[in-house]
């Protein structure tokens, strides 16, 4: 999309626009201000759900990871599965 604006500006501004400013809106102030509004928007929500993400997992013991043994863990589906025979899986 970002792509696509810029060849938008690129061909409108080689084509259209020969004066600096002549008091009216036209189709690229529009399209930019949409765009500009589309990535606030963005950032805004993306800001938000960042914080409540933080806040859920700060606050709530259930939704946090513990430490866990991974030789102890591979020792024990060793044993459960029955391969006591393999020390190394490569």
């Amino acid at each position: 999309m970002n792509g696509a604006y810029i060849l938008i500006i690129d061909s409108f501004v080689e084509e259209q626009y020969t004066k600096v400013n002549d008091g009216e809106f036209h189709f690229l102030e529009i399209i930019s201000i949409i765009f500009a509004g589309i990535v606030i928007f963005k950032v805004f929500f993306c800001a938000c759900h960042l914080i409540r993400f933080k806040i859920r997992i700060s606050c709530y013991d259930d939704l946090t990871s513990g430490e866990v043994d991974l030789e102890g863990e591979v020792e024990r589906l060793k044993q459960k599965c029955g391969y006591e025979e393999i020390d190394n899986i490569s």
